[in-house]
């Protein structure tokens, strides 16, 4: 994770395009979420409302479940039309649910990204909460998150290939 204006947002990704050929399968995947500085006047509605229309052609779905359930996540997710994933494997650091003397045992995490076009977004979101049912209590937890430029998706590859040549 980088912080950066749009200009090296823009330079990120056509190094990304020329260097590295993200265009090219498996190569890996990069892109760029709106990031706004909170302050306490940022809180006020009057400040929120300028930031509620964010182009975006993407989304991130991120899904946090728990360990071993990442592989239901992706099948729920690919029959809603998603494309491919990242499963990633986390370890809590927060306040473990339950002390055992004299050992400590915190839950394993699995945390999904899906990367995919804004028309897939509700139906692959629907499809994971209902297939692992999110709506109960302590089942996990999805949020999607506008994404504003991507390299290495499939959907785009020929395009980046084109603007990398």
């Amino acid at each position: 994770m980088m912080h950066g204006d749009k200009e090296f947002s823009r330079r990120y990704h056509d190094s990304l395009k020329h260097d590295l050929k993200f265009y090219e399968r498996n190569k890996g995947v990069a892109f760029t979420i709106p990031f706004l500085t909170w302050t306490p006047e940022h809180s006020q509605n009057k400040d929120r409302a300028r930031y509620t229309h964010i182009e975006a052609s993407h989304s991130a779905i991120m899904v946090v479940v728990d360990r071993g359930k990442a592989g239901e996540v992706m099948a729920a997710a690919s029959k809603a039309g998603a494309m491919g994933g990242t499963i990633m494997h986390g370890h809590g650091a927060g306040v473990p649910a339950d002390y055992y003397f004299p050992l400590m045992i915190e839950a394993l995490k699995d945390i999904v990204l899906i990367v995919s076009t804004l028309d897939k977004v509700d139906p692959i979101r629907l499809s994971i909460t209902e297939a692992l049912e999110l709506k109960e209590v302590g089942s996990g937890v999805i949020y999607s998150l506008p994404v504003i430029e991507s390299n290495g998706l499939y959907e785009n590859s020929s395009v980046e290939r084109q603007e990398a040549q």
